[in-house]
C-alpha cells in the first residue's frame, strides 16, 4: 500500500502565532507605517504562505554505491517579487535507504525578509498512519525558546495527540532537538527519519497548513485526507516577553543569508512499546 503520498517539498511558512503579530496587527497593514513592523505582516505581504517550487534543472547520477537526484531551483509567491534560490539532493541506496540534503538561500534577508518564519521540509502521509514516535524532547510541544521543561528522551503517541488546542488555531505541537522520528500505520508500517549534523524539528498534523493558517476558531479546522508531517531544520522561536510587539529574542531568529541541513530517510517496521 501508498502510505507516503506526496513531497517532500520546501516549506518556509509557518501557521501564525499571537506573538508573530501581536498587538492589533493585521495582515493588511502596512510594515512602513511601524517602527518596529510585526514580522507576520512581512511574511504575509511577500507571500511566504503561497511559495511555489519552480524547477530550473535536474541532474541524475548514478554510481556503484547510490543513485543520485539533484535538483535546483527557486521558491517563488504568486507576485515573483521575491524568491529563494534551492538545491535538493536525493542519494538513494540499494538498502532502501535515503539520504535527503537541503540548502535554501534567502536573498531577501537584507530588505523583505530579514526573518523567516522556519525553514523546512514537508511529507505527506496517508491518514492511515496513526503513531507518532520520536528520540527528542518531549512529551508536549518544544521550541527554540521554549523546551526546558521538556527532557530528551524516547516518546510515542496517537497523531492526533500532538495537536495543542489553542483558542485560535495557530503553529502548535513542535518537537525540539529531534534525533530520530518514525511515522506508523496500525500495522507499524512506515517511515525513519534520522538527523545528520544538526538534531531535527518535528511535528505532525491532521489538518492542512493553509487549513491551520486561516481557521479562527478550533472548530474551522478539518480533518484532511492526508497527514502531514513536517522535518525541520530550523524553526524561529515564539517569543513571549509581552504580546504587542515581537518579541523573539535575536538569537532565535531566522536572519541567515544561506541555510543547509540533511537527514536520512528509509521504510520501517516497528513495534511501538
Amino acid at each position: 500500500k501508498n502510505l507516503l503520498v506526496g513531497g517532500p517539498i520546501i516549506n518556509l511558512w509557518r501557521a501564525p502565532l499571537d506573538n508573530d503579530g501581536g498587538w492589533g496587527a493585521e495582515f493588511s497593514c502596512d510594515p512602513s507605517e511601524k517602527t518596529d513592523p510585526m514580522h507576520i505582516i512581512q511574511w504575509h505581504k511577500y507571500g511566504l504562505d503561497e511559495l511555489q517550487e519552480e524547477i530550473d534543472e535536474v541532474e541524475i547520477n548514478e554510481s556503484m554505491k547510490c543513485f543520485c537526484i539533484q535538483v535546483n531551483g527557486k521558491l517563488l509567491p504568486p507576485s515573483k517579487e521575491i524568491h529563494f534560490g534551492f538545491k535538493k539532493t536525493f542519494s538513494i541506496y540499494p538498502s532502501g535507504l535515503i539520504m535527503v540534503d537541503i540548502m535554501v538561500e534567502n536573498s531577501n534577508h537584507t530588505s523583505k525578509i530579514p526573518t523567516l518564519p522556519k525553514v523546512g521540509t514537508q511529507f505527506f502521509f496517508s491518514n492511515e498512519m496513526k503513531k507518532l514516535q520520536w528520540l527528542g524532547r518531549g512529551p508536549h510541544e518544544s521550541y527554540a525558546d521554549k523546551k526546558l521543561s521538556a527532557f530528551v528522551g524516547c516518546y510515542q503517541n496517537q497523531i492526533p495527540e500532538n495537536f495543542w488546542n489553542y483558542a485560535r488555531p495557530q503553529e502548535n505541537g513542535n518537537k525540539t532537538d529531534v534525533r530520530w522520528a518514525t511515522i506508523l500505520d496500525e500495522d507499524n508500517h512506515g517511515f525513519l527519519f534520522m538527523a545528520k549534523e544538526d538534531h531535527l524539528n518535528i511535528s505532525v498534523h491532521e489538518c492542512s497548513l493553509e487549513n491551520l493558517t486561516n481557521a479562527h476558531h478550533p472548530y474551522d479546522l478539518v480533518t484532511s485526507n492526508r497527514i502531514t508531517l513536517n522535518v525541520d531544520h530550523q524553526q524561529s522561536g515564539v517569543g513571549g516577553d509581552n504580546s504587542w510587539t515581537p518579541s523573539t529574542h535575536e538569537e532565535f531568529l531566522l536572519k541567515r543569508s544561506v541555510y543547509q541541513y540533511s537527514f536520512e530517510l528509509c521504510p520501517t517496521q516497528t513495534k511501538c512499546e
